[in-house]
């Protein structure tokens, strides 16, 4: 049987001069080389669709590194191209492997290029995960999922197509157990929706010293974007300073970015990571960083959403806080009882390689798909 071909761009949420220093030492790598390459590193869902999906055939494209795709017009596209144009070059690619099906892991991506899909009929699988909940994607892609409730209330007033689903684990990644020490925080802290996130963090430094990897600091401009944007969420001024001391205060400590195998080796070797969502998601537990930090056998401290329960054992397998008094008396307990730590981390990776394999996710959304004649 032929199978049907689906289009994954895959797009990931990383500086871009951190993806071209890496695949810089790469450079003599022919296109499908260095794709494989990228792949090793486990950024995002990397290939993990590709490997799970049995009734598809998946072909990846990486929209937004520059390297990669630069290098597949050059490899496969014999027009030269004076400018990168990101939604040129995936127009170029949809043609070139002629999917029946494209999945969009950026919800912008499928804004830009979704006429071009829709001429030549082309069926659209659209991932939303931080809540932009648009009528648009609900009258115009033909399946949504997402790893928000909320999102998936919000399509289900326009479209019965649309499946949430959690994040998962790689169970691909298995590294050696080491000797585990420190307080962790791994993530972004520029974003606009990351107010709250840069407060708490700040607080919870001030009392005990976290590595801190928090990529690169955001310039003037995109500050004063997010002042005015928080402003506007009726977030009074001497709030928005207090955002500005502590953000300024955090990168003094920054050690910059990590992501993929790398953030997993340095989950793999510490204590207790701290996880702190967006603001915009509300009271649900989301993000990618509660199942990468489980599956890595870490002790998870993360905000007390009400549907965490639903995923994991409370303070059996992830420890949870409902506000930052909390949050510091239960850092300083686990900091003087290491070997509670350590259990609840090792019960954490236990039910994630049992429950949250993403694996198993991806065979869920190629089940949803199959079942809507996809």
């Amino acid at each position: 049987m032929i199978k049907k071909k689906i289009l994954h761009i895959l797009e990931i949420d990383i500086s871009s001069d951190f993806i071209q220093k890496k695949l810089s030492v790469l450079n003599n790598l022919k296109y499908n080389e260095l794709l494989n390459k990228f792949f090793q590193y486990k950024y995002s869902w990397s290939n993990t669709i590709k490997n799970s999906f049995k009734t598809y055939d998946v072909e990846i494209v990486v929209g937004n590194s520059h390297q990669l795709q630069s290098l597949w017009l050059k490899e496969f596209f014999s027009e030269k191209k004076n400018k990168f144009n990101k939604n040129l070059i995936l127009e170029e690619q949809i043609n070139f492997y002629k999917p029946e099906v494209v999945l969009f892991q950026n919800i912008k991506t499928f804004l830009d290029i979704h006429e071009f899909i829709k001429q030549k009929n082309i069926k659209s699988i659209v991932y939303d995960g931080v809540g932009h909940n648009l009528e648009f994607v609900a009258k115009n892609a033909d399946i949504i999922f997402s790893c928000l409730n909320s999102s998936i209330n919000y399509y289900q007033q326009f479209t019965n197509k649309c499946l949430y689903l959690p994040h998962g684990f790689d169970e691909t990644i298995n590294l050696e157990s080491k000797n585990r020490d420190n307080l962790i925080f791994i993530g972004q802290v520029s974003n606009k929706d990351h107010f709250n996130r840069v407060i708490f963090l700040d607080s919870i430094n001030n009392k005990f010293k976290i590595k801190l990897w928090l990529g690169k600091k955001p310039g003037f401009f995109r500050l004063l974007k997010n002042i005015i944007y928080n402003i506007f969420l009726k977030r009074n001024l001497f709030l928005c300073l207090k955002y500005l001391f502590s953000l300024n205060r955090l990168y003094k400590n920054n050690l910059g970015n990590l992501y993929g195998i790398d953030m997993y080796n340095e989950l793999n070797k510490s204590l207790i990571t701290i996880n702190y969502h967006i603001d915009k998601v509300g009271d649900e537990a989301a993000n990618m960083r509660i199942f990468e930090s489980t599956g890595s056998g870490i002790c998870l401290l993360t905000e007390n959403k009400k549907n965490l329960k639903n995923l994991f054992d409370i303070d059996q397998e992830v420890v949870v806080f409902n506000n930052t008094d909390e949050a510091i008396s239960k850092i300083d307990f686990f900091l003087k009882n290491r070997k509670s730590a350590l259990e609840i981390g090792m019960k954490a990776k236990e039910k994630t390689l049992i429950a949250h394999k993403i694996s198993d996710r991806w065979k869920e959304l190629e089940n949803f798909l199959i079942n809507h004649n996809i």
